[in-house]
């Protein structure tokens, strides 16, 4: 009679990515989970798919608060699995650090990236040792690998820095004197004189007076009052009008 596997815990699991169990003789690695567990763990991979790439190929307010809720699920549910002790400490240690850079302002593109694909490693490690159907592990590792090949499309032009270039700053415009009544309508960049001293408008429809209101900037201050000059020379004596005789 054939003899049955004997189903042994994990005995150590190597951090890192290439990240690999090593047994003893005889132990036996698989990782078993619930219908409902793989149900949320499916879910959880299909929305990583789409908000991964999204947050690193435009890095909106919306698209990053989407990832990092996408992540702390991740983590909840990591947290109540069945996972071994081992994978599951490695997976939380994962996320923690992923998401608590997701919350550097501002958004850092490059790390972020570099956290995701060590997920994607750590999920797709745990997806081929789950305990399920072949045709439900293909599907799994599908979805992972269409994730990595969208974050790598999603990664070009990502500089060194890790997040966008920050815009320049708006041009000076024509120079005017300042006029209250159409102040609404001046935009930042323009220039303005204002009691003899040249001002940047900061602001749409600034408010307030130039050198009084944060919504102006001083670009030339007037001078001060020059020393009064010398005195200058005296003019030349006029010529002596004519006598007029009396009568």
């Amino acid at each position: 009679m054939p003899k049955k596997k004997k189903r042994g815990r994990v005995l150590r699991y190597l951090p890192g990515r290439g990240s690999v169990f090593k047994l003893s003789k005889g132990d036996f690695v698989e990782i078993f989970i619930s219908y409902k567990e793989l149900e949320r763990f499916t879910e959880l991979l299909i929305i990583s798919s789409k908000t991964a790439p999204a947050a690193i190929s435009r890095p909106t307010p919306f698209n990053i608060s989407a990832l990092q809720e996408n992540l702390r699920g991740l983590l909840q549910f990591t947290n109540t699995s069945v996972f071994p002790v081992a994978v599951k400490a490695e997976l939380q240690s994962v996320l923690e650090l992923t998401i608590t850079g997701i919350e550097i302002v501002p958004f850092p593109r490059l790390n972020t990236l570099i956290s995701l694909q060590d997920l994607i490693a750590q999920l797709l490690q745990i997806t081929l040792l789950l305990n399920i159907s072949s045709l439900h592990k293909d599907q799994l590792v599908s979805v992972i690998r269409s994730t990595k090949v969208s974050l790598i499309i999603a990664s070009v032009g990502i500089s060194g820095s890790g997040s966008p270039d920050p815009p320049d700053p708006p041009g000076l415009t024509k120079t005017e004197p300042f006029n209250p009544f159409i102040a609404s309508s001046y935009i930042p960049g323009q220039v303005v004189i204002y009691e003899g001293s040249s001002y940047v408008v900061d602001t749409v429809a600034p408010l307030g007076l130039p050198g009084t209101s944060p919504d102006f900037t001083l670009l030339v201050s007037s001078g001060s009052t020059g020393v009064t000059g010398s005195a200058g020379v005296t003019g030349v004596t006029g010529a002596t009008g004519s006598t007029v005789s009396s009568i």
